[in-house]
C-alpha cells in the first residue's frame, strides 16, 4: 500500500481529537516517520509482538495492510480495517464484523483509496 494512503488516513482521526499511533516493524521506522510527517499522529516506540497485540486490542480501530499484524489484530479482537491491494480478500480476509476488509486494487489513485478508507472508518 502506498505510504500516502496511510498519511491521508491519519488525518481523519486527528480531526476528531484522536491521535493516531503509527506502529512499525523491523526496518520500517523510517516509513512510519514518513507517514506521520505527511499526515498526522505519532510514531510508536519499538514494540514486541506482545506489546503490539496489547496496543491493537485497546485501539479504537486498527488500520493495516493485509499482513501478519492484520491477523494479530483480528486475533486479539481489535476492530480492524484491512487494506488489500493486489491481494485476494476472499483468500486472506476476515469478513466478519467488527472487521472491515477493503479491496483497493481497482481504485484509480491514492485519493480514491484514502476516501474509501475514511468512509469505512466513519461507518464504525
Amino acid at each position: 500500500m502506498p505510504p500516502a494512503v496511510f498519511s491521508g488516513v491519519t488525518k481523519a482521526p486527528e480531526a476528531r481529537g484522536v491521535t493516531p499511533l503509527v506502529t512499525w516493524g523491523p526496518g520500517e521506522e523510517a516509513l512510519a516517520k514518513e507517514v506521520v510527517s505527511a499526515g498526522a499522529g505519532v510514531v510508536a516506540p519499538p514494540t514486541s509482538l506482545d506489546e503490539l497485540a496489547a496496543v491493537m486490542a485497546k485501539a479504537e480501530v486498527v488500520v493495516c495492510n493485509n499482513t501478519g499484524p492484520m491477523h494479530l489484530s483480528v486475533a486479539v479482537g481489535g476492530k480492524t480495517v484491512a487494506l488489500f491491494w493486489k491481494m485476494p480478500v476472499a483468500q486472506w480476509g476476515h469478513p466478519a464484523p467488527p472487521h472491515v476488509m477493503l479491496e483497493l486494487t481497482h481504485e484509480k489513485d491514492v485519493e480514491a483509496m484514502v476516501g474509501r478508507v475514511r468512509e469505512a472508518l466513519e461507518r464504525r
